[in-house]
């Protein structure tokens, strides 16, 4: 079966480095048949197209990839671009409908955290797009923003994560259909959550740090110099849940 060292082959290849003994065993597995289909398909399902092709690249293993499957990961890798290019252009024009609302809005996470972290932008997709503004600010953002497109994806589902959650949903079409969606936040974390894991004990699952660190500045478009870009990366530790690895600090 060519299963098995095909996933292992793909786990292998999403390291952000490979280090001496990572290559030792991903040319092991390169000898071994390897479903090239599967692989790219995962690849492409993981969002981790951008990493497994520069791996290969890397490994000077481009020619073991069958044409097919270089093509289906090369397809995969250009939507990213697009969707990035896009996102980053969506940004901008939010961004400068909530300047003019007197909202300085904070980037969180997305293409601005990976601008600062990845020297290639298909390592890191990103699927929506999210701001951070104060609570108070929250209605005065909605309207710019629907100024510009962006409206609720229900009024029940706003209703409900303004009650619940800690940012609204909002999309707009920006070409035929083709959506952006945008999480609009006000904090960083579900409150129930929060105050769930806080309260079950010292051998529970808890909150061991909550770090918010803001990044260093940049334009992200070579058009938006008259715009400052803040972004965050929020990086949380879990103590006693596996499910929670701790992260690396920014």
């Amino acid at each position: 079966m060519t299963r098995e060292p095909t996933a292992a082959l793909l786990l292998g290849l999403c390291r952000g480095q490979l280090d001496d003994a990572a290559r030792a065993q991903a040319e092991v597995l390169l000898a071994q048949p390897i479903d090239w289909d599967l692989l790219a398909e995962l690849a492409a399902l993981h969002g981790v197209v951008g990493l497994v092709r520069r791996n290969l690249v890397t490994l000077d293993a481009r020619a073991s990839v069958p044409a097919g499957a270089w093509q289906r990961m090369q397809n995969a890798a250009n939507q990213i671009a697009f969707d990035g290019v896009l996102q980053l252009r969506e940004t901008e024009r939010m961004s400068a409908a909530l300047n003019r609302a007197g909202i300085e809005p904070i980037i969180l996470k997305g293409h601005a955290l990976a601008d600062q972290l990845y020297a290639d932008p298909l390592v890191r997709p990103s699927a929506d797009i999210d701001l951070l503004v104060a609570r108070s600010d929250l209605a005065r953002a909605e309207d710019a923003l629907a100024a510009t497109g962006y409206v609720p994806l229900s009024a029940s589902k706003r209703a409900s994560q303004l009650q619940q959650s800690y940012h609204v949903s909002l999309y707009r079409e920006a070409m035929p259909g083709l959506q952006v969606l945008l999480e609009l936040h006000w904090d960083l974390g579900d409150a129930i959550c929060f105050a769930t894991t806080w309260t079950r004990g010292a051998r529970g699952p808890r909150f061991s740090r909550w770090r918010a660190c803001r990044l260093r500045s940049g334009a992200f478009s070579p058009n938006s110099n008259c715009y400052t870009w803040r972004c965050t990366c929020v990086s949380t530790a879990m103590s006693g849940c596996a499910g929670w690895p701790t992260l690396p600090s920014c």
